[in-house]
């Protein structure tokens, strides 16, 4: 399940407000207004917010398609 404080932090980087029970976990972010400038600040927060450090080989444009992918990233993280 993903984490509410994650879905909190990305919806605060997207331009497109969207009610959190009309998102998918497949709903692409860049549609939602997600672009590489906002993707660096969205890193920074999640590192910050959630205790994590997403590694280098994890920040790839496959990471940022959609929630599902970066929650994969995110939770893998704070795995470790």
């Amino acid at each position: 399940m993903i984490d509410q404080r994650f879905i909190a932090i990305v919806r605060r980087h997207l331009r497109l407000h969207v009610p959190v029970e009309e998102l998918a976990l497949d709903t692409p972010l860049r549609e939602l207004g997600l672009d590489s400038m906002a993707a660096v600040g969205l890193v920074i927060d999640l590192e910050s917010e959630l205790g994590v450090t997403l590694p280098e080989s994890s920040l790839t444009a496959e990471t940022f398609v959609d929630f599902a992918s970066l929650w994969s990233a995110v939770s893998k993280s704070m795995r470790s």
